[in-house]
């Protein structure tokens, strides 16, 4: 997402869509979502760090707007799914 979010890729845009498509696959975007916004928890990067630290690990850099970013392209590929198989009558 990082190098997605540097080229100036949105998460609305149809390669924002198509890396999105691509990483998901066949799985339910809805469910991958729910597990995204669990890890997204405001005190959750924080603490991320401080168990690396204790471990005596370098910091990973913060991936959070990386994974907003995910979030939302999630969130619409879940709706577009929607209404494609809505129109379809599936």
């Amino acid at each position: 997402m990082a190098k997605a979010r540097a080229a100036g890729v949105t998460p609305d845009g149809p390669a924002g869509a198509e890396l999105v498509s691509a990483l998901v696959g066949d799985a339910d975007p809805r469910e991958v979502l729910t597990s995204l916004e669990a890890g997204l928890d405001a005190g959750a990067e924080r603490y991320r760090r401080l168990v690396g630290r204790v471990r005596g690990q370098d910091s990973a850099p913060d991936a959070t707007e990386d994974l907003r970013w995910l979030a939302t392209a999630l969130r619409l590929l879940a709706e577009a799914r929607f209404r494609t198989s809505r129109a379809a009558g599936t």
